[in-house]
């Protein structure tokens, strides 16, 4: 009876650390990390300054904007936008101001009238039909952003290192593609350029920064939702694409335009 007790009292301590030491192993697996410059950067893309820009912007504009001013309007982003490209030596002509006011009211329309985020989106197989061939994932997902989704457990550190690999593989078919012109190839480079880079900048924020930076948005932190950061990623590389009209800093200028105002969206701009 004894030995019955003593084991019974055995296994129960197995148990018990047992558990405990899986709860600890979850409680370091969620714990999220930045995700370095190293790590979004593609050297292989001759466009990768533009994604690297991109997120420079979103710091100067957080670092350079009146917090306290709830008036914010698309002159305010123009204006900030101007100083930071003439401190980069990025092109910026009244083509380039005209391209950023274009693409503001491009994002308007797209939100419609009740200003949601989700209802940004725009069909790049219609605009570069060859990419979803290219790709090697199906015929519609030239950007698999779905990855971004938490839809298996891992952390967003995980998800986002795996699209920003995903997005680096594509980039590799395209740059060996000889279906592009130089123009368009030039567009769909700035295209992953951002979304590599905003879809770290914007884990970074969330889930690291947090209320230490301009952008963290609570509401978004409290929201039950698989994928916080698909929305405003999905506003940027449009963004880049609208904007690319005006050429590769045109890509720049759209994305930021989409990636700042669309951030403000329904508690600064409108």
């Amino acid at each position: 009876m004894k030995n019955i007790i003593k084991l019974g009292t055995f296994m129960l301590s197995l148990f018990i650390m047992t558990a405990c030491n899986k709860n600890e192993d979850t409680k370091i697996s969620s714990i999220e990390k930045e995700i370095s410059l190293s790590q979004m950067e593609n050297k292989a893309n001759r466009l990768d300054q533009t994604g690297k820009l991109h997120n420079q912007f979103l710091d100067y504009f957080a670092a350079n904007v009146d917090s306290k001013n709830n008036d914010l309007n698309i002159e305010d982003l123009i204006s900030i936008y101007s100083k930071f490209a003439r401190e980069k030596q990025v092109s910026f002509d009244d083509e380039q101001r005209s391209n950023l006011s274009s693409a503001y009211n491009t994002m308007r329309e797209m939100m419609g009238k009740e200003s949601k985020l989700e209802n940004i989106s725009l069909d790049i197989c219609k605009r570069f039909p060859a990419i979803c061939d290219i790709t090697g994932t199906g015929p519609y997902n030239p950007n698999p952003i779905s990855i971004l989704a938490n839809t298996t457990g891992e952390t967003s550190y995980d998800r986002t290192l795996k699209y920003i690999e995903s997005i680096k593989d594509i980039e590799n078919k395209v740059l060996a593609s000889k279906e592009f012109d130089e123009k368009d190839m030039e567009t769909i480079l700035a295209f992953y350029s951002v979304a590599r880079y905003s879809a770290a900048y914007w884990h970074n924020v969330q889930y690291v920064s947090q209320k230490s930076s301009y952008w963290f948005n609570e509401n978004d932190a409290k929201a039950v939702r698989p994928c916080i950061n698909c929305n405003v990623v999905n506003a940027d590389v449009t963004g880049a694409i609208v904007g690319a009209l005006a050429g590769p800093w045109g890509s720049l200028g759209g994305a930021v335009v989409f990636s700042a105002a669309a951030k403000n969206m329904g508690w600064r701009w409108f």
